[in-house]
């Protein structure tokens, strides 16, 4: 009897996340919120678990089975992503792959470097960009400036010098029904700012994500490509650089450390099976991210401009899980 009540359970949960065989959810130009008992969450305890997470939780919208089931704070303000901005230029780099414009093979000329680093090595911290030894691949740091000096590559090779915050829109939120201002401001690594979003656009990124690139019948970022964002692309026999650079913004030590077997292509990994993340986030300057867990069909969106006491990434995914 047991083994049939799991099982039934088990049927209901995934019918109540969109999973199986119902189609992928994707929302209209006005996202449509639904009861959260209708994607599996008790309304109540989901309500009161977020609320205990205290007034420095930030703008927050939260998705299951592709509709809003949650949202708190101002979602359409846009606000700075800091170095979650590191994620929105890996996925503009799946964006040119998708349209045979990049390979993450292709060697970015730097004048400065012995070796010209791949944009795979670039996006992986790997590039050891402005560090010794230069020997792309070998060596990892949480290099700000190589994510930045990437950015500009791109925006000069294949944009004509746009603004970067109409590169992500023309690119990815004019297709997935963006509708609050983009911004930017500082370097495309976050330094500074980086790109500013609205927490219910930012939810539409992850949505996209979570969907393997695909928005409703069109592809817009190759399913291959959001498929290695899961797995650790730190080489395994990759050595911490101990280089600082000109200063701490080309190794930021105390990231650095974290990124060996936690980092793929800009986002950061979370709890993994036999390599293979069960889910991902961007993470930027206080209490930003954006959360992507397809176990559960589930996104969380949340832009902070309370950093003081902000919450855990953990901590949101602790109160939708509490709620299921």
């Amino acid at each position: 009897m047991r083994i049939v009540l799991i099982a039934a359970y088990c049927v209901s949960m995934l019918a109540a996340a969109g999973c199986g065989d119902r189609p992928p959810v994707y929302p209209e130009e006005r996202w449509s919120y639904v009861h959260p008992k209708k994607r599996g969450l008790d309304k109540e305890i989901l309500h009161k678990e977020m609320a205990a997470l205290g007034p420095a939780a930030g703008h927050v919208v939260i998705v299951r089975g592709g509709e809003v089931v949650y949202s708190s704070g101002e979602i359409s303000q846009p606000m700075q992503l800091f170095s979650a901005s590191k994620s929105i230029v890996s996925l503009l780099c799946g964006r040119l792959l998708h349209l045979s414009h990049l390979d993450l093979k292709m060697k970015v000329p730097v004048e400065s470097m012995a070796v010209n680093p791949p944009v795979h090595t670039m996006l992986s911290m790997t590039s050891n960009f402005e560090l010794e030894p230069h020997s792309p691949g070998t060596h990892y740091a949480y290099n700000n400036h190589a994510y930045n000096f990437l950015g500009e590559y791109l925006r000069e090779k294949f944009y004509d010098g746009l603004d970067p915050a109409e590169i992500l829109y023309r690119e990815l939120l004019s297709h997935i029904g963006g509708r609050d201002e983009v911004g930017f401001e500082g370097q495309w690594g976050g330094w500074g700012g980086g790109f500013s979003v609205s927490a219910r656009d930012l939810a539409r990124i992850g949505l996209l994500v979570l969907r393997e690139g695909k928005w409703r019948d069109q592809q817009l970022l190759p399913a291959e490509f959001i498929q290695e964002l899961y797995r650790p692309q730190v080489p395994a026999d990759a050595e911490e650089s101990a280089h600082r650079g000109p200063n701490d913004a080309w190794n930021q030590h105390h990231f650095t450390s974290r990124l060996k077997d936690n980092y793929s292509f800009g986002w950061w990994l979370g709890s993994q099976r036999d390599g293979v993340a069960r889910h991902i986030r961007m993470s930027g300057r206080g209490g930003t991210f954006l959360k992507v867990h397809p176990e559960l069909d589930l996104v969380i969106a949340v832009v902070n401009d309370k950093p003081k006491g902000a919450p855990d990434a953990g901590d949101y995914l602790k109160a939708v899980q509490a709620a299921m």
